[in-house]
């Protein structure tokens, strides 16, 4: 892999074909680019078809495991292939425009900050239901254990050196990993913020883990033991009334609710 790249992209995949129009558009910044697919286990169809839309673009390193070891195994076997200075982990389902990648280039070649966050704008069914701007919090360790972060890992771009440093993303835990990577690395680094074309991120794909309910109960404990001293007694008090409350089993509802009032405006 060449190592005069400014940016690497991590774009972990499960039973799910790839987005062409996306690698297309990485495709467009490939002096600056590189692009990693780690294919999580997929079926072997979905696998052959992911691998022949790759292996024809040279900005792109395709990798696969036979069996399905999680977001958080294929992000950190990426990231032992990075030699960039900036590291981008972003899912198979999300979107981000060339005009967005544009400034994002241009900012990370003059500026040396720790982070960037990015705006995010959440699809439902291809109807956008909400934005959300980053920048109105200032995403600090004392800030993120009191409130969690506004966006997602699709919406960050880290210094590949601080998330080496912190061991990359948590095997251990069940869910909540961009949670944990978000506090982790502010301990020790600082977010910046780059206004530009917001992330798309499609919220309606039955895929995606706040979509399942228990899964998602269990992965709030296990990731409040492991967190409990670091969290303010607000949040903790959060998690804990969410499991019992099962707040997962409605944010499903909560996302269509929004979709159709959105669509009747």
């Amino acid at each position: 892999m060449k190592r005069n790249k400014l940016l690497t992209v991590i774009i972990p995949t499960y039973n799910r074909k790839i987005n062409k129009k996306i690698l297309e558009i990485f495709l467009k910044f490939e002096k600056k680019i590189q692009v990693l697919i780690i294919e999580d286990g997929s079926i072997s169809k979905i696998k052959n078809e992911n691998q022949n839309i790759t292996k024809y673009y040279k900005n792109i390193n395709y990798y696969f495991y036979k069996k399905n070891k999680g977001q958080s195994v294929a992000c950190n076997f990426g990231l032992k292939k990075v030699f960039t200075k900036y590291i981008w982990f972003f899912d198979d389902d999300d979107y981000v425009s060339v005009l967005a990648i544009k400034k994002i280039i241009l900012i990370l070649e003059k500026k040396n900050c720790d982070g960037y966050l990015l705006p995010m704008c959440q699809i439902y069914n291809k109807e956008i239901i909400k934005k959300v701007e980053p920048s109105v919090r200032p995403h600090t360790f004392n800030d993120l254990r009191s409130n969690g972060q506004l966006v997602s890992t699709s919406c960050s771009i880290f210094k590949t050196k601080i998330v080496k440093k912190i061991n990359g993303w948590d095997e251990n835990l069940y869910g909540g990993t961009d949670t944990d990577l978000f506090l982790r690395f502010s301990k020790i680094g600082k977010f910046n913020f780059i206004k530009c074309d917001p992330i798309r991120i499609d919220i309606s794909s039955p895929g995606r883990l706040t979509n399942k309910v228990f899964r998602q109960v269990k992965a709030k404990i296990i990731f409040l033991k492991k967190h409990w001293k670091d969290l303010t007694i607000k949040r903790n008090l959060y998690y804990v009334y969410s499991c019992i409350m099962l707040y997962p089993l409605f944010y499903s509802l909560k996302n269509y609710l929004n979709y159709l009032k959105k669509k009747n405006v």
